[in-house]
């Protein structure tokens, strides 16, 4: 999203007030070392934290994976928001107004999205009065009272009820100034079009069902799943795809679930509505289900923005065991530790909780395995395991989730692990991996993204001196320009200074209005780690003296490099004018040099 979207001090402003400790203390547990604070990146798994938070800087930085950027960004990447919602976000906890400036498209898309939003809420509202007072919700309202569903759950989850009846919806939202078509547009009206006529008609897509309102992070409803009274089908019902909504990357409950999920280090996933009701219900709060789906690649990485481990429960009969098993070539290759839980015959969560009680379910939860020894325990438990048959079948199955393993030393642990379950050969299993061809991780960092990109030292100090007020863009500007850079990167980055600076009419502070205009990933996470880097220099004066001679010798010697192959070609073509000319040139260059090395 382009800068001009808001008032020019907007987004500065919003920057230089907002807190990045706080907001990013709500995701991530942070300890404090030295000026910074670390803890474990959110954004990639690792063991040892790498994460690091400047307050005085206002940005992140971590050092595994590279993912650096200030509090909007990281907003944007944990929430999943755009660039406007999160400015609103941030705006709206400061007290400070909004005037917006936007381009015809961006403001239509914007304006869908808001309408959409207000849309849902307002359906929302609807369905939940109409559970609460509705004559013919009295069936609904039985019907949760028989599940153990108290008032305050109800209320909480923002339960509905969508009346018998084909328009009731559209009626309500038409009162309240909508018209067919945002209403079609969030799923919640079906069109029908009339043989004898061009005109639409609509009716409702939700009628007589139980409605579970579906909210996002920010707490805005999304859309909605309902389950019917009878034995009718669909059981359940979700609203289609829309642009606030896709049930491959939404949880329920995940609005409520994230907090507990951070303190204790996992999340629960579980299949129905009505599972993750009576968790957190009876207090456990670390609990999300899918809307309907299967998990996904999309899931895993909204869930890794909370947690390193998701607990999978899964029923004890061979449909279960089939649906675990099938997880494991999505999580192995994943940020996200899996783990899997098998409740006792016909027994669900929401069941076992009422039948068994929070204790016994958290119990429950503190025996989860490993998804890996799973499988392998499960492969153990075929009889044909005896055979050798039976074994290489287990092998053919396992071995392509053991090479997905990103640690070497946790992939040669299942290796042998394999091997000594099976009476087989571990070196002849540790080939067979090899002959999988090499690892391929999707989304995997490659190592030379696993740090800050190789830079010219003389060239990088002198921008981490300047982020650190060390010097001013003007005071450099006396002794050397862009064109003693070599990096490209760095360049930009010095350029950005003077802009800044120049605009400015004073030293510039890159902890803030530089970042707003510009949107290069790879400049903000060398700018991000040079920022959340305190320098440790002896003497700061002695060293920026040192990098701008060094700089001046360098860019003197290419020119002199460049001066002797002209004169050499002047040379071969007989032109001693020339020659006279570069070396006069030559002379001086080195006279230069001289004077700058003192």
């Amino acid at each position: 999203m382009e800068r001009g979207y808001f008032s020019e001090d907007l987004v500065p402003r919003i920057k230089q007030e907002s807190d990045i400790l706080e907001w990013v203390s709500r995701y991530v547990s942070l300890k404090k070392t030295g000026q910074n604070w670390v803890g474990l990146c959110p954004f990639h798994s690792e063991k040892t934290p790498s994460f690091t938070v400047s307050p005085g800087k206002q940005v992140y930085h971590c050092f595994g994976c590279g993912v650096g950027g200030d509090v909007i960004s990281f907003l944007m990447k944990m929430d999943g928001s755009t660039f406007p919602e999160t400015i609103k976000v941030l705006a709206e906890r400061l007290g400070i107004s909004i005037h917006q400036q936007r381009g015809a498209e961006a403001d239509r898309a914007e304006k869908l999205r808001e309408e959409l939003f207000q849309i849902h809420r307002d359906a929302a509202d609807y369905y939940h009065a109409a559970l609460l007072s509705h004559p013919e919700a009295q069936q609904a309202r039985d019907y949760l009272r028989g599940r153990g569903i108290l008032k305050e759950t109800i209320d909480a989850f923002s339960l509905g009820f969508a009346p018998p009846g084909w328009n009731g919806l559209q009626q309500f939202l038409t009162k309240k100034g909508w018209s067919p078509e945002p209403i079609e547009k969030a799923g919640l009206i079906i069109a029908k079009t009339q043989p004898a006529s061009s005109r639409k008609h609509y009716y409702d897509r939700f009628r007589e069902r139980v409605i579970f309102p579906i909210f996002d992070l920010q707490n805005r409803v999304t859309g909605f799943g309902g389950r019917v009274l009878d034995g009718s089908l669909p059981k359940y019902l979700n609203s289609p795809e829309t642009p606030i909504f896709s049930k491959g990357r939404q949880l329920y409950a995940m609005d409520k679930a994230r907090e507990a999920a951070g303190k204790f280090g996992h999340l629960v996933v579980v299949e129905g509505y009505f599972d993750a009701i009576a968790a957190h219900q009876a207090g456990i709060h670390s609990v999300v289900a899918t809307l309907g789906t299967a998990l996904t690649a999309d899931h895993l990485e909204r869930i890794h923005r909370f947690v390193q481990t998701v607990k999978l429960i899964f029923d004890p009969d061979e449909a279960g065991i089939r649906a675990a098993l099938r997880t494991v070539d999505l999580i192995i290759p994943s940020s996200v530790a899996g783990e899997v839980v098998l409740l006792p015959n016909g027994e669900d969560p929401d069941s076992f909780i009422k039948n068994q009680g929070a204790a016994a379910f958290n119990r429950l939860m503190s025996q989860s395995m490993k998804l890996l020894d799973f499988a392998i325990r499960q492969g153990l438990a075929d009889p044909a395991a005896r055979t050798i048959e039976g074994k290489l079948r287990i092998v053919d199955r396992i071995l392509p989730a053991i090479r997905k393993v990103k640690r070497a030393v946790e992939r040669s642990y299942y290796v042998k692990h394999l091997a000594e379950s099976l009476g087989l050969d571990e070196r002849e299993l540790t080939r067979e991996v090899a002959q999988l061809g090499p690892i391929n991780i999707p989304g995997a960092l490659s190592s030379s993204a696993s740090s800050l990109p190789l830079l010219p030292q003389e060239e990088q100090i002198l921008i981490h001196l300047l982020v650190h007020n060390r010097v001013t863009a003007p005071m450099l500007l006396q002794q050397i320009d862009q064109d003693h850079f070599t990096d490209g990167r760095l360049r930009q980055i010095f350029n950005q200074c003077v802009e800044s600076s120049r605009s400015r009419g004073e030293a510039v502070r890159l902890d803030t209005p530089i970042r707003s205009e510009r949107a290069d990933p790879q400049l903000d996470s060398i700018l991000s780690a040079l920022m959340v880097k305190e320098p440790d220099y002896d003497d700061s004066h002695q060293t920026l003296k040192d990098c701008i001679r060094t700089l001046r010798v360098k860019k003197i010697r290419t020119a002199m490099k460049s001066l002797e192959s002209e004169i050499r070609d002047a040379e071969r073509s007989g032109d001693n004018p020339q020659v006279k000319s570069l070396l006069d040139k030559l002379v001086g260059l080195k006279k230069i040099s001289l004077d700058v090395n003192g």
